[in-house]
């Protein structure tokens, strides 16, 4: 399918609130960097018609993210 303007935006929107897992001055410091890199990649896959490739990098940095989130939070109750 040919790429489209529109369908590498959604993705980018999908990928900005998931990057809301990561700590908010991980955020200020790197996230125009990684939305850079991640429309430059969603791009690319979707010329080479690799979506659900895609879906799987966003949900894995929403889990990182999760998971960093979590293990800051156990280090604050102890």
């Amino acid at each position: 399918m040919p790429q489209t303007p529109r369908s590498s935006e959604i993705l980018v929107r999908i990928y900005r609130l998931l990057l809301v897992a990561y700590p908010a001055s991980f955020r200020r410091e790197y996230e125009q960097e990684m939305i850079s890199v991640f429309r430059d990649m969603a791009e690319a896959a979707w010329r080479r018609g690799r979506r659900a490739g895609l879906l799987w990098l966003a949900w894995c940095v929403w889990w990182i993210g999760k998971v960093r989130k979590d293990i800051a939070s156990d280090g604050e109750e102890h």
